[in-house]
């Protein structure tokens, strides 16, 4: 299942009176595991000059330490998982319980 933003706008509106489904209480609850599961990448940019003395920047990653003390400006933090999609879970074929995994 796949919950669209608009979706998650009528639950999280304390106006609407809606009700969630089974399915859609699972599918936050692993997109919210996900995102705190996350690792932080620290990076930074360094330049360097090519042949033609044409300035190349590149993105090295680094531990936090020598990120805090790095220009603002040349530096960034990616995270390890993006957001994981929402998947239907299925029933398993031979005992009919539902598989978190979508059955795979």
């Amino acid at each position: 299942m796949t919950l669209t933003t608009e979706r998650l706008k009528q639950l999280a509106d304390q106006k609407m009176i809606c009700k969630c489904s089974g399915d859609e209480y699972q599918s936050m609850a692993r997109e919210l595991l996900a995102n705190r599961e996350a690792q932080p990448v620290y990076q930074c940019r360094f330049f360097t000059t090519d042949v033609d003395g044409k300035q190349i920047g590149e993105w090295q990653d680094m531990d936090k330490g020598f990120y805090d003390q790095y220009d603002p400006y040349c530096r960034r933090i990616l995270y390890t998982a993006p957001p994981a999609p929402a998947v239907r879970a299925a029933n398993c074929q031979f005992c009919g319980r539902r598989q978190p995994d979508g059955g795979n």
